[in-house]
Parts: C-alpha cells; sequence; structure tokens
C-alpha cells in the first residue's frame, strides 16, 4: 500500500482502489492540484476505481464541486469509476440547499462501503466480460 501526501490532500491505495482524502480547507487552486495529480496516477497506475473521502470537508465552494465531477467523470472515462464517501451532514446539507448533489457520481457510507462497492462492480464487470467472450467463441466454434 502506498502513502503520501500531495499538495494538500492524502492519497493511498488499497485493496486495487485510490483514495483520497480532501483537506478541511479545500479551494479551487486544491481542487485543480488535485485533478492533475490524481488523472495523472490513475492513467499510470490503472486502480480499480477511486474513491474521494469527504469526511473532512466543511465548506465546499460551487467551483470544487465542478472539478470533482470533471474528476469523475474523467477517472471513469479511464476506466477508474469514482465513489464519495463520508459526506458530513452539515456539507451534505448545504450542498442541497445549493441543489448540488453529485447525481452522476455513485456515494457510500464510508470508505470501506465504496471499496465494496468498487470492487464488487469491477467483479461483475469481468465476470461480463469473460462471459461474452465465451459466447462469441461458443458461436464462431459452432456456425
Amino acid at each position: 500500500m502506498q502513502v503520501g501526501t500531495r499538495g494538500h490532500f492524502a492519497v493511498h491505495e488499497t485493496q486495487g482502489c485510490l483514495v483520497v482524502t480532501l483537506p478541511i480547507d479545500m479551494d479551487t487552486e486544491v481542487a485543480g492540484e488535485l485533478y492533475t495529480r490524481l488523472i495523472y496516477d490513475i492513467s499510470r497506475d490503472r486502480p480499480l476505481g477511486l474513491v474521494v473521502d469527504l469526511s473532512m470537508v466543511t465548506i465546499m465552494p460551487s467551483d470544487v464541486t465542478k472539478v470533482l465531477v470533471r474528476l469523475a467523470r474523467t477517472a471513469t472515462l479511464l476506466d477508474s469509476p469514482t465513489v464519495i464517501c463520508d459526506i458530513p451532514a452539515s456539507l451534505a446539507s448545504a450542498l442541497a440547499m445549493l441543489d448540488i448533489g453529485f447525481e452522476e457520481v455513485p456515494k457510500a457510507r464510508d470508505i470501506d462501503h465504496a471499496i465494496a462497492l468498487l470492487t464488487a462492480d469491477r467483479s461483475m464487470n469481468k465476470t461480463g466480460r469473460q462471459h461474452v467472450r465465451a459466447s462469441k467463441e461458443n458461436r464462431a466454434s459452432h456456425p
């Protein structure tokens, strides 16, 4: 498992997933650093998924929410789906008042739940891919 602090956020790898804990003072500059670094890490390491832990965040500017949604979209395009977890009640309430819900991004109760969602999704995808491959092979051998 790798553990490191990159800029103002902590990133580590567990069970094949990248986990990032956002800082309490998340701002647009830090969000930009986060986006650049995580996309680099995802394209290099190809993790099963990305977990974004919001447990420390108390205030989230709307620009930061846009960066997080863009991060989730980009990571998904790189075959590393994103799950947001541990949203504090006060932050959830503030985001809901602003009509911001991260609708496109799956949410989880905590990091363990997020990793379980990502690893379960990945094993279903692998099984599905194997099934499709086997079906194609069967059709090819039986004209």
